[in-house]
């Protein structure tokens, strides 16, 4: 990355255990908030963090902010993957949500396009 920078985001995925019965439970919000944190201090040379409320769940990915994330992802309409594997997070969250959750964790909502680049709202 130092090198040839080339990642524009690392996101740290919480393992969805699903109903297989290979794992009983995916890390704990304070196990995922910690990967948060140590991503954001060992990544230094990426630009951004992301707390992928897909995987984390809306409350665990809000908090991810003040542990180091920049970025909660956008608003999904209907999301498939995390929740084919189990996830108990809502499958699709509005715009107007998206703002309210940033704004209630004492943060400024940006909306960006795909390069992370501000993007004005009309």
């Amino acid at each position: 990355q130092e090198r040839a920078p080339g990642f524009k985001c690392f996101i740290p995925l919480a393992f969805q255990p699903g109903g297989d019965q290979f794992v009983e439970q995916g890390p704990t919000p304070f196990d995922a908030l910690n990967v948060i944190a140590i991503s954001r201090l060992v990544l230094d040379n990426f630009d951004h963090i992301k707390s992928y409320w897909p995987s984390l769940g809306l409350a665990t990915a809000s908090a991810g902010l003040s542990h180091g994330a920049d970025d909660m992802d956008g608003t999904i309409e209907k999301e498939r993957i995390m929740h084919l594997a189990g996830s108990s997070a809502p499958q699709g969250l509005a715009r107007r949500q998206m703002i309210e959750t940033i704004t209630a964790a004492g943060y400024t909502p940006v909306e960006r396009d795909g390069k992370f680049n501000p993007i004005e709202v009309r």
